[in-house]
């Protein structure tokens, strides 16, 4: 009996311990500050021992998601740790950051430990502004996920054709939170184009859109939503653009997963569809998205791995944002930081000079990884490529450039691929428009391609089996005000 009684305190003692069976538990609180003001930062962090096992702090000190090894915290928390073992935290911050680590030791007595974070470069000085419109993440894990990576708005998209629940149908809609935090909880995924903060919740039905997504970009419209295109290639979209619908189109990070691998094949498939709509004339922002989950151990599924900057000229909030990234005052990213200026102004201008006239154009882009290329685009053409060194972080070009036509200018960097396994990494910004004497440019060969792509697209929807229907009639309505759209401007 006596034998039992120890046997089963034995137990609870080792289990009160936690991790590192047979030693007593410590606890210690950490501190993960700016370096610069001494304040603490939201972080994402990983503490691990020497034999690669991992602890977390328990969740009224930390966001903890099932299935990671880290966790996410707002700057301070305590944890029980084994005693007098020595143990590593490593903590990143998003891409304007440098990731830290600190060894430590567990003494017995716990204590208080301190980890500086330097910043990468200071993009908030400029009044940049940092997004990710798509995280696959719960609406209440948003504002310290946020945080976490550094990012002023996270968007979650929960897509149409999922089971509305209740919950789903309840969630949360823009909220702001303290140190410049806003997120979007009441965000709809179309397949191509979700629609991002309505003002009222949006009336979904209980099935598939299987007719199209224009019901619903029309819908999320008419509700003041922001529409951002996830897929510049989907059938619908030629139709959402002409119109005037579309807000953004999604050029930097995945359409359907994070798991997804770009190549730069993909990628430049992708940019070829964007600059199509450009080539007509439309005036087609940037965005970008992660679909991160923060589950498991892909480096492309966390927070902001994607994610859009946008001057602000203003105060911060999430309408000043999203009329920023309207506006086209954007540039987005996986990796490189990217910097643009078509005469001293950011993209997004139209710029008015007379027939014969040059532009000023000063390029640059910045990584802590080796860089491949950085490009001036013009009309969808390399128009020049900067020279990369080897031994710098940091590449800049100005030059003058002699504009022939009436066009659109933008800047696109890519780093060098560490693997076929690995994801592309590259930036993008938004167009800087130029019109010469007063002329807008339009590409016959890129209206001719969307004026097709909208007649296979119109003669889709009268084959519908459903076509006598009112909403397939309206459909056919709106995709053949599109079409005339093109017609026009080809004459």
């Amino acid at each position: 009996m006596v034998c039992c009684i120890f046997r089963l305190l034995l137990i609870m003692w080792v289990l009160m311990a936690g991790p590192g069976s047979g030693v007593q538990a410590t606890e210690m609180t950490f501190r993960i500050i700016d370096k610069d003001t001494g304040e603490p930062v939201p972080s994402r962090c990983l503490i691990q021992d020497q034999d690669q096992s991992t602890y977390k702090p328990d969740a009224k000190n930390a966001l903890l998601t099932e299935g990671s090894r880290y966790f996410h915290c707002e700057g301070i928390f305590k944890i029980d740790l084994p005693s007098h073992r020595k143990m590593t935290l490593s903590v990143d911050r998003g891409l304007a950051w440098v990731p830290a680590e600190q060894v430590f030791e567990v003494t017995g007595e716990g204590r208080l430990a301190t980890l500086q974070l330097s910043r990468y470069i200071n993009l908030f000085y400029n009044r940049w502004y940092s997004g990710d419109m798509d995280l696959q993440t719960p609406s209440k894990n948003l504002p310290m996920m946020a945080g976490a990576a550094d990012l002023n708005v996270a968007c979650r998209a929960v897509p149409a054709t999922a089971t509305q629940t209740p919950e789903l149908k309840a969630e949360f809609g823009v909220l702001h939170s303290p140190g410049m935090r806003a997120t979007s909880g009441r965000d709809w995924a179309f397949g191509e184009a979700n629609v991002i903060a309505p003002l009222y919740q949006m009336d979904l039905p209980e099935t598939a859109f299987e007719a199209g997504v224009l019901p619903a970009i029309r819908r999320g419209k008419d509700l003041a939503g922001f529409i951002d295109v996830v897929d510049p290639e989907g059938e619908d979209v030629p139709a959402a653009v002409a119109l005037g619908w579309v807000d953004t189109m999604r050029v930097v990070g995945p359409q359907k997963s994070n798991a997804e691998i770009w190549d730069e094949t993909r990628v430049e498939s992708r940019f070829k569809a964007w600059y199509r709509y450009l080539n007509c004339g439309f005036k087609l922002p940037l965005s970008a998205a992660s679909l991160a989950a923060e589950k498991g151990e892909l480096p492309q599924d966390r927070s902001g791995f994607a994610r859009v900057y946008t001057r602000l000229q203003g105060s911060f909030s999430f309408g000043n944002f999203t009329e920023g990234l309207k506006k086209g005052r954007s540039w987005a990213t996986n990796g490189p930081l990217l910097s643009l200026g078509i005469n001293k102004k950011d993209p997004g201008e139209t710029i008015d000079i007379a027939a014969g006239e040059s532009i000023s154009i000063s390029v640059g882009a910045r990584s802590p990884r080796p860089l491949s290329r950085i490009e001036v685009i013009f009309n969808g053409e390399v128009v020049s490529s900067l020279p990369i060194s080897t031994t710098a972080d940091f590449t800049v070009k100005d030059f003058s450039f002699p504009v022939p036509e009436s066009g659109w200018f933008a800047a696109r960097a890519f780093e060098k691929r560490e693997g076929s396994a690995s994801t592309v990494r590259y930036a993008h910004s938004s167009p800087s428009y130029v019109q010469v004497g007063g002329v807008r440019k339009v590409d016959h060969g890129a209206v001719e391609y969307l004026l097709a792509q909208a007649g296979k697209r119109l003669e889709a929807l009268r084959q519908h089996p459903e076509a006598a229907s009112d909403r397939i009639q309206q459909m056919i309505g709106w995709t053949e005000s599109a079409r005339q759209v093109y017609e026009s401007l080809l004459k």
